[in-house]
């Protein structure tokens, strides 16, 4: 799911990495928690998008907390696709002034052309 018209919504070249992720009930090495997924993230992010991404992460309502320490998945699949002026998406400039926000979901199947690594 694409969260906000800005999620995409840039003039540079990027990408958009997409993970596959099943629900568990068992920890294992190849699971995971949200806690660790952003403590991962955290560790690998320059200290300038650390401040952004915890920004985000707190208009989102995310707070560490041990409760999510319950909610484990497992790792399946890590697609990344290359996001350019081609992509289909949306952005402030192609929707109306009168729309303030939108959530929207891509197809990923109509997005293979992107596609440029698939990793287990």
């Amino acid at each position: 799911m694409i969260s906000s018209l800005e999620q995409l919504d840039h003039n540079m070249n990027g990408k958009l990495v997409v993970y596959k992720l099943d629900q568990s009930d068992i920890k294992t090495d190849n699971m995971c928690t949200l806690n660790s997924m952003v403590d991962e993230l955290r560790n690998v992010i320059s200290v300038q998008s650390k401040a952004v991404l915890n920004r985000k992460l707190l208009a989102k309502g995310y707070v560490y907390s041990e409760e999510y320490e319950n909610y484990i998945y497992e790792f399946k699949k890590r697609t990344v696709y290359f996001v350019d002026e081609t992509f289909p998406r949306l952005s402030r400039s192609s929707v109306n002034m009168a729309i303030k926000s939108t959530k929207y979901d891509i197809l990923l199947n109509m997005i293979e052309e992107w596609r440029v690594m698939d990793g287990e």
